[in-house]
Parts: structure tokens; sequence; C-alpha cells
């Protein structure tokens, strides 16, 4: 019976991986680039960043899941740019995207408005010979099967020093490779709505609230709802909690201006439950502030 179950959960894992391809992460506030490409160039700086998701720990085959990305603005302060490489693999399935970003801003109020584009390139892999299998279908004459896919997409985001608002459809259009009478995409379009904003309790210690909400196409919409507080401009704790998924625990210290250290953890509510023993995601990332006089404030998103 736990075999069953344990099989049981896979399937819904890999339908659920199927209907959502977009890989989440749970440090979406510092992450903004990984789901809008308008998010380059939000800061007077050039950032980069290291992620590494390590989801359902226990679980063979469990989607784990790296993001390095960079971005900048240019001198005239009007032009973000931005680079971005994921790795996620579930099962036998693994994906590599890079891709670049580009962002246009415009002073909107107390604000900026930023309107991005991007484009890249995703290669999609399949290894047959890490499944068990009866038919003797031809798709699995070869060990693997693999394919590289144009992708582009959009996205807008308005931030003030100290709110922000976006929304975008990081694979808007993809030139994929499936045969035409087949009844679905190869990559569907997923829609995210995100913000937050920081208040001051005291002197010493700040709240932000924040939100993403995600929704594609055969899928339940989901929801990540954040609170964090930030003390003595250093360190971040706070907790979230994914609708129908997981509740999380979050923490990043700010070592300097420059570095910042974060992790998390995910203990599922679904289904997952008793099958695996949580999910772990790191972030290294380093900001080239030139400017530590003019650069006051630490990073609040």
């Amino acid at each position: 019976m736990k075999k069953i179950v344990t099989l049981g959960c896979f399937l819904l894992a890999t339908i659920s991986a199927s209907a959502q391809q977009e890989a989440m992460v749970t440090q979406y506030m510092f992450t903004g680039q990984y789901h809008n490409p308008a998010y380059v160039g939000s800061h007077p700086y050039n950032s980069f960043s290291i992620l590494h998701r390590d989801q359902w720990m226990g679980f063979e085959g469990a989607p784990k899941t790296n993001l390095f990305a960079f971005d900048g603005i240019t001198k005239n302060e009007k032009v973000g740019l931005g680079g971005l490489v994921v790795t996620d693999r579930i099962g036998a399935t693994s994906r590599l995207e890079a891709l670049t970003s580009y962002s246009y801003r415009l002073k909107v109020g107390p604000g900026f408005l930023n309107f991005g584009l991007r484009a890249g390139v995703s290669n999609y892999r399949t290894n047959f010979d890490k499944l068990n299998y009866w038919d003797q279908d031809q798709v699995f004459t070869s060990p693997q099967k693999s394919s590289i896919t144009p992708k582009f997409g959009f996205g807008t985001y308005y931030y003030t020093k100290r709110s922000y608002v976006g929304f975008s459809i990081p694979t808007l259009y993809a030139i994929d490779d499936l045969p035409r009478n087949m009844n679905y995409p190869a990559y569907a379009r997923h829609y995210f709505l995100t913000g937050g904003t920081v208040f001051d309790i005291s002197p010493a210690v700040k709240f932000r609230p924040s939100f993403l909400v995600k929704y594609v196409a055969s899928a339940p919409m989901e929801a990540d709802f954040s609170a964090n507080f930030l003390l003595k401009d250093m360190l971040w704790i706070g907790a979230s909690y994914r609708t129908g998924d997981a509740v999380t625990g979050l923490m990043e210290y700010q070592i300097n201006r420059q570095i910042r250290l974060g992790y998390s953890y995910d203990y599922a509510t679904s289904v997952m439950n008793g099958y695996a023993r949580g999910t772990h995601e790191l972030m290294l990332a380093v900001d080239l502030v030139k400017n530590e006089v003019k650069i006051k404030n630490p990073r609040f998103f």
C-alpha cells in the first residue's frame, strides 16, 4: 500500500510539473528577474545572484532547480540589461535555459515604470534510460530525446523606494517542435502578478508583506503570501504560505552592503507531506554598490 501511495504522489507531482512548467522559488522577492524581465535595471548598481532549490528532500526524482542571474542599468539610467541561466530537473526530465532581459525605465509619479522583454532558448531533455517501462514503443528506441526551443517573454514592473508591483508572462511565445495535431503547446503561458511594500515599525524593525500569484491554464491558481521583518537593517526573518502546497520559513542575512545570504525551508501541506523531508532553498547575492554613502538602505526587494 505504501508503494502504491508513493507512486500516486509521484504521478500527482508529474502532472503538476507538466502543467506548471516554470519552476517555483520561495525567495521570489529577491529573484524578480526569473519571473519578470522588467525587474532588470530596477537598482542603481549591478547585481549577481545564485540560487539552489532542492525540493521534496528524500523523494526519488524530486525537482532540483538552479538559477544564476545578473542585471544592471546603463549609464543613462533608462535601460536595464540582464541575463539568466536556469537548470531544472525532475525525474527523467531536465531543462537548461539561457535567457536575456531588456527593460526601459520611465519616471512615473513617485516611482519608475519598467517595460521588459525577454528572449532566449530552452533545451528540454528526457532520459528514457532512467525509466522502467514495459511497452516497447518506438519512442524508447533511443536513450534520450532533446529539443531546443526559442522563447520570448514580456513584463511590466512599477516600483518606488519601498513598494513594487509587477505583471509578467515569462513565456509569451515559444517556437516548439511538437506535431501540429497535438492539442497543447510544449510551453504553456504562465501569468505572474507580484507586489510588496515596506513599513517602519520602529527605528530598528521594518515589516515587509508581499505576494506572488501564479496562473496557468489546466492547473489551479497558486499564490504565495509572505510576511518578513527586517531587524536593524541586517537580518530578514519571516514566513509565507503557498496555497495548497506549503508553509515556509525564511531568513536572509545582510553580511554587508554588497553581500546577502538567504535560506528558506518549505514544509509541505499537500499530499507530499509524509513522503518527503521538506524543501531547502539557498541564495547568495552580490550587489556591486560603488557609492555606499548614496545607497544607505538595505535592499528591500
